[in-house]
């Protein structure tokens, strides 16, 4: 069973996880099309957090290290959560559609 459920891949302060090499780092990568994609925390320990950031040009990940430098990640699996979803009302919406076109029998 997932622990996270109910969390946010992003917490409502992000930058409170970063240093100050990874925030003067974040900034710089930001006018490349970096953002900040989600931040994998170990329980309560913001010092182990690590911030995964997405380019939004070519949805490569990469992770953000301790000295503000991207090390790009091309074996990295995450779920995405929010293209989950979209898929699902996809599924659902689809699945009601075939219904109206062949309502059950009777």
């Amino acid at each position: 069973m997932d622990r996270r459920i109910g969390i946010s891949a992003i917490p409502s302060d992000p930058n409170s996880y970063l240093n100050e090499q990874q925030l003067l780092g974040l900034i710089h990568l930001r006018e490349y099309g970096w953002t900040t994609f989600c931040v994998r925390r170990a329980s309560g320990n913001r010092e182990s957090a690590i911030t995964i950031l997405r380019n939004k040009h070519n949805r490569m990940l990469g992770i953000l290290n301790e000295d503000g430098t991207l090390r790009l990640a091309q074996n990295l699996k995450v779920r995405d959560s929010r293209s989950d979803e979209a898929s699902d009302i996809e599924n659902i919406v689809d699945s009601i559609n075939q219904q109206v076109k062949n309502p059950p029998q009777k």
